[in-house]
């Protein structure tokens, strides 16, 4: 799964932004993770933490992207 995408909606939760961080962490910690800028939503807290991930974002592509070594056990 090299990206994440996720459609805002009227009825969005905190319990939702709360489900995307963790699958971010989830897919960072297995290899890469590409975040669409526009599909988050307008929340400077959800953006901050992250970029406390270690995401960066990339204004020409509009993407948040984060590279990590796979922990994966050969």
């Amino acid at each position: 799964m090299p990206a994440l995408l996720v459609k805002q909606s009227p009825g969005w939760q905190s319990v939702a932004r709360e489900l995307v961080a963790e699958a971010c962490l989830w897919l960072t910690s297995r290899g890469a993770a590409r975040i669409d800028l526009q599909a988050l939503p307008e929340d400077k807290v959800f953006r901050a933490g992250l970029l406390d991930m270690d995401f960066r974002a990339n204004a020409a592509a509009e993407t948040m992207r984060r590279l990590v070594r796979s922990h994966n056990a050969a």
